[in-house]
């Protein structure tokens, strides 16, 4: 969802439940801002709500993830495509919305309950006691930072911002060129036209041991100051400092060197095109 600018209002899910009823899964940090905005630029032909108190999301994901469900209902949800949704029974609640979708990089689920109809605390433990021969844990925002991470996908305030565009990000596969007009459109055709100045690439640190973060320093081999960390971390699978960031278009070919300044020194970073890792089938 963009500005006319081309800036990213939010990155989200647009969920087609009927001909006439969809339903906008934003972040959770934008949800008024993101409501604000659509009703600014609604044309009034939409009737729009803010539901966000009624509905809890309890995410399943993992290799493991189609087996632990298939427990907890009849259907089989392994074979729901990615990015498409099933409404199904779920361990004796009706009409839980289960989305093959998620924010790890892994295969997974996200159950959207209304917590009028459903206790969502005993659906938790149901989980979790139908996972647990299958190894399932608990876990939370740092975990699935992490994970998400590795799997290369951008975090909005982080990565994405109002300042950023769909293609500086390299997410013009999801810019629908031939769909007619939308916010934003005119902007982009212009840099699409034009090439980008800058772009989102990947970093991977050579020396173990050394983890760039948010606002650190990405510079040139030279010495010149080409961005900086957008989102930064440790790799457990490559037991090395990742990280993501803008840097100018010409420097962002994948390997590339450039040199990430971690606590006042400089340390050699491979440029990359992510994910960082992914999960052989």
């Amino acid at each position: 969802m963009c500005r006319e600018n081309g800036g990213i209002v939010d990155d989200l899910l647009v969920y087609c439940l009927s001909d006439k009823e969809y339903m906008l899964v934003v972040n959770a940090s934008n949800i008024e801002k993101d409501f604000n905005w659509i009703l600014k630029v609604n044309n009034g032909r939409a009737e729009i709500s803010d539901i966000s108190e009624e509905i809890a999301l309890i995410a399943v994901q993992g290799p493991e993830s189609a087996a632990i469900m298939e427990k907890l209902t009849k259907n089989n949800p392994g074979e729901i495509p990615m990015f498409e949704f099933r409404s199904m029974e779920v361990s004796d609640y009706d009409n839980i919305l289960v989305s093959a979708t998620g924010y790890t990089g892994e295969k997974g689920f996200e159950l959207y309950c209304n917590i009028r109809h459903v206790n969502v605390c005993d659906l938790w433990e149901n989980i979790i006691v139908a996972g647990e021969p299958l190894g399932i844990m608990p876990c939370g925002l740092g975990a699935r930072d992490t994970l998400r991470l590795e799997a290369g996908l951008a975090l909005y305030g982080n990565d994405l911002t109002e300042e950023h565009t769909p293609l500086e990000a390299g997410l013009g596969w999801l810019v629908k060129w031939d769909k007619g007009s939308f916010i934003g459109k005119d902007a982009l055709l212009e840099q699409k036209k034009n090439g980008v100045s800058r772009r989102l690439c990947g970093f991977v640190v050579q020396e173990e041991k050394r983890i760039p973060r948010n606002g650190h320093a990405i510079a040139s081999t030279k010495g010149e100051v080409l961005g900086q960390v957008t989102s930064g971390g440790l790799s457990f699978m490559l037991n090395r400092g990742i990280a993501m960031g803008y840097i100018p278009a010409e420097q962002a070919e994948p390997g590339n060197t450039v040199m990430m300044r971690i606590r006042d020194k400089e340390y050699p970073a491979e440029v990359i095109r992510p994910p960082f890792y992914k999960r052989k089938k």
